[in-house]
């Protein structure tokens, strides 16, 4: 019995060591999300696009359905524009640029806090009007340049909004060999468009021009896209193809078109929705295509007959399952129990010890091998993220982005409900789950701890 006192009591100094030996919680660096290109994103809920400026760097940043999110850390800047020149309501009270084209605001990190931008389809009024929010410190606002007397004003300068991207010139099609035209988008995203032998009577040229929704020119079919469903990437693609001059939109055999997207693209979308339609001038609808989504290469290819105008379409996310809360038991206290009650007790703590003894012989015999011993979620950040990142990258199914970071962001919680889908039987079925939820409760941790904890 006395070894027995000694041995408890060395297991409970010992945990109480590795509490102390925990390493403690850092955060993002402030460029961990960077944008190299002007990029177009969608606040899903509200129908809203806004353009994030080249050159912007920020801890964190994710769009959710009516609202975007911005982790600050000093030294991250971003600048968030509207084209459509609605009020962008934010927490960091930043000034907001109104001009006929555009609204924008723009915001240095001087702190480490995070800033919620809400846009709204209520027009700005002024030239730089002050948005309401909280007085956090994290803004700094340009300075006050006073004109001298009966100086000519400088013609008013906006930041160059995302402008029409095509090819150089046509590609030429032959009838022998076919052929293949491609464009690149300004966000870095690949259109298209292989012809086999045969597909025209007589040579050709074909153009792919990429124009962004928000132009004149395609703004009344991009107003006829489903309310369900979203242009990724903000593109409307005009194929056109000529023979001697000669417009036409048909050929004789089926061709492959394709379009690559970005994972900032998609966010907020559910990527196995993502579709490549083109809009019918009879209807003045758009028609699905029969489409494939390589998810692994953000790809996605459909076959098609004609050519007219083509758009990457892709239907919102489901709101995520809530974990239901299970309401903790009613505990009698010690003084009030029955005899019998405090013998069931003791039965409970008795099988305690000896599953913490089990656990103990279990990190022994990883010899130091790390564990995780926190629930996590989107959101999240620290050394439990950078560890959970680094278990899944080694299964490139389950995580073939591999992105080490400790952000806990979008991609990570894609992989963790990969993985929860993998080991169904451990993780989801004693929830009665039917699929993973992306949320690192108890099951999935002792998942990974037993797959990866003595590495």
């Amino acid at each position: 019995m006395p070894m027995a006192k000694y041995f408890y009591a060395t297991i409970i100094v010992f945990l109480f060591g590795l509490v102390l030996l925990a390493p403690a919680t850092t955060l993002a660096a402030y460029n961990t999300v960077t944008f190299d290109t002007l990029t177009t994103t969608s606040v899903w809920g509200t129908g809203i696009d806004l353009a994030v400026s080249s050159g912007s760097e920020v801890a964190g940043f994710e769009v959710l359905s009516s609202t975007m999110t911005v982790d600050l850390m000093a030294g991250s800047s971003i600048t968030i524009t509207d084209t459509n020149r609605g009020t962008l309501t934010n927490t960091e009270n930043a000034a907001m640029t109104c001009t006929s084209e555009y609204s924008s605001i723009t915001v240095t990190g001087n702190i480490t806090e995070t800033m919620t931008v809400t846009p709204s389809t209520a027009l700005c009024d002024s030239v730089v009007q002050s948005v309401a929010g909280s007085s956090g410190g994290s803004y700094t606002p340009p300075p006050t340049v006073t004109p001298e007397p009966e100086a000519t004003p400088e013609p008013e300068t906006t930041e160059a909004l995302p402008t029409v991207t095509a090819s150089a010139e046509a590609v030429a099609i032959t009838v022998a060999g076919g052929g293949t035209a491609e464009a690149t988008t300004d966000q870095g995203t690949r259109a298209k468009l292989e012809l086999p032998a045969d597909a025209v009577t007589a040579d050709a040229e074909v153009t792919i021009t990429p124009t962004v929704q928000t132009v004149v020119s395609v703004a009344t079919q991009v107003a006829a896209v489903p309310t369900t469903q979203s242009v990724v990437g903000g593109y409307v693609y005009d194929y056109s193809l000529a023979v001697a001059g000669e417009a036409v939109s048909t050929f004789e055999e089926s061709a492959t078109m394709s379009f690559t997207y970005t994972e900032l693209q998609i966010s907020g979308l559910n990527e196995d929705t993502l579709t490549i339609a083109y809009y019918d001038d009879t209807t003045s609808a758009w028609v699905d295509l029969v489409t494939t989504v390589d998810a692994v290469n953000n790809k996605v290819t459909a076959t098609v007959e004609h050519l007219t105008l083509f758009a990457l379409l892709g239907e919102q996310a489901p709101e995520p399952e809530v974990t239901p809360e299970v309401e903790a038991p009613v505990v009698t206290p010690i003084t009030e129990m029955t005899i019998a009650e405090l013998k069931a007790e003791i039965a409970k703590i008795v099988i305690l010890i000896a599953e913490l003894q089990q656990e103990l012989l279990k990190i022994i015999a990883a010899e130091g091998g790390q564990q995780l011993t926190q629930n996590l979620m989107l959101g999240d950040s620290g050394d439990a993220v950078t560890l959970l990142q680094t278990w899944l990258s080694l299964d490139s199914v389950v995580y073939p982005e591999a992105i080490v970071s400790g952000w806990f962001g979008p991609l990570t919680k894609a992989a963790v409900i990969k993985f929860q889908d993998k080991y169904y039987d451990e993780v989801l079925a004693p929830w009665n789950f039917s699929k993973g939820t992306g949320y690192v409760g108890s099951t999935t941790r002792a998942q990974l701890n037993a797959l990866y904890g003595g590495q």
